[in-house]
């Protein structure tokens, strides 16, 4: 790993970029990010872009495929999740 940073992390979780490492990964205001996890275990941050979502929805479908989880019902959980949410932010 050729470059580490140090931030610290607020009591809401909130935590700031260090400038090189948003100058490294090209963030800019408003940008939107993926955290994962890889094969070592460790947490990876990207800057998400349409890649990182088309990855994501096919980790998500390749899991419910080998679950027998359908589309409709994949659907219809985050409808249920959803409702949920906002049932729970009344």
């Amino acid at each position: 790993m050729a470059i580490m940073e140090f931030a610290r992390l607020t009591s809401k979780g909130q935590v700031t970029i260090p400038k090189n490492i948003r100058k490294e990964l090209g963030l800019e205001t408003g940008d939107r990010l993926a955290f994962g996890k890889n094969e070592r275990g460790e947490i990876v941050l990207r800057k998400a872009n349409l890649d990182t979502f088309d990855r994501l929805q096919n980790l998500i479908q390749l899991a419910a495929e080998q679950e027998g989880i359908t589309e409709e019902q994949l659907l219809e959980d985050l409808r249920k999740l959803r409702e949920e949410r906002r049932n729970a932010n009344r």
